[in-house]
């Protein structure tokens, strides 16, 4: 299998290359032989190496000032979790020049970082949508593991916090409600009851082809009477019933007006016409 290199050969291979190391320190067991002498050995490991600034030398709290005296030129990195941030102002003071922290780390304090003059590098970041985020939010650097995809990038893609995001959506939502509702044909807006004429009488008249006209009398339908049968037998008078007497004047509807004289003649001939 292959060999891990030893810090000196990766130190020669970047330095003959323009690139920048950082590298995180694990200190070996108490049993180790070397447990005590661990740090000295990979500070003078680089300070060998000529990489100077370009060796991003993580060192923590209590070796801080060691560094500082024996290899000035190296930039001091400070690695911290975004959970329990330290404040900008005291690693200022303890001389630190990067921070190390992970991606929970906001884009207001990587900006509280940055006004300070630190600066901020963010692990591990291995998707180009995540290398935009923190590349817009001011970050110094990334430790990826996707260096062949995320290197292709000139520039950061379009990316907006989620908070935002919620925002644009909700008003896009709301602009098309809006446009749809403004969209729709207006209804038509119900009529009352019509108010009808009162019609005249006298006005239909004229307009009908079976038109009455009532200013021509009437006659009434003429009943058919059964003819009497003759019998061959004068017409015998009911019992009490007394015959008409014929007086000879045709019925010309208006009766004639009588005397009294007239009248006492004409009871007289009646008596003498009953048998």
């Amino acid at each position: 299998g292959e060999s891990i290199p030893t810090l000196a050969e990766a130190s020669d291979l970047l330095n003959g290359n323009g690139m920048v190391v950082m590298f995180d320190m694990r200190y070996p067991s108490e049993e180790h032989p070397f447990y005590e002498e661990f740090f000295d050995i990979v500070l003078e490991t680089c300070r060998e190496s000529g990489m100077n600034g370009d060796v991003w030398f993580l060192v923590d709290e209590d070796h801080v000032q060691q560094a500082i005296d024996e290899a000035p030129q190296m930039t001091r990195v400070v690695g911290v979790s975004s959970m329990d941030l330290p404040d900008d102002v005291v690693l200022v003071e303890m001389q630190y020049e990067i921070v190390n922290v992970d991606t929970g780390i906001s884009a207001r304090e990587i900006q509280a970082y940055r006004g300070q003059g630190l600066g901020v590098n963010v692990y591990t970041i291995d998707e180009p949508w995540l290398f935009s985020q923190f590349w817009l939010s001011g970050v110094t650097s990334v430790t990826t593991n996707n260096v062949q995809v995320l290197s292709q990038l000139d520039k950061p893609y379009l990316n907006v916090p989620y908070s935002r995001y919620l925002l644009f959506w909700g008003l896009y939502g709301i602009i098309i409600a809006i446009w749809l509702a403004a969209s729709q044909p207006e209804e038509e807006t119900p009529q009352g009851p019509r108010q009808m004429e009162t019609p005249d009488i006298l006005d239909f008249a004229p307009d009908r082809e079976d038109t009455v006209d009532t200013t021509q009398p009437t006659n009434p339908p003429i009943k058919e009477e059964t003819p009497p049968v003759d019998s061959g037998q004068p017409d015998q008078p009911m019992e009490g019933q007394q015959p008409e007497a014929e007086s000879g004047l045709e019925e010309t509807g208006d009766e004639p007006d009588l005397t009294d004289d007239e009248l006492l003649g004409a009871d007289d001939e009646a008596s003498e016409a009953q048998p």
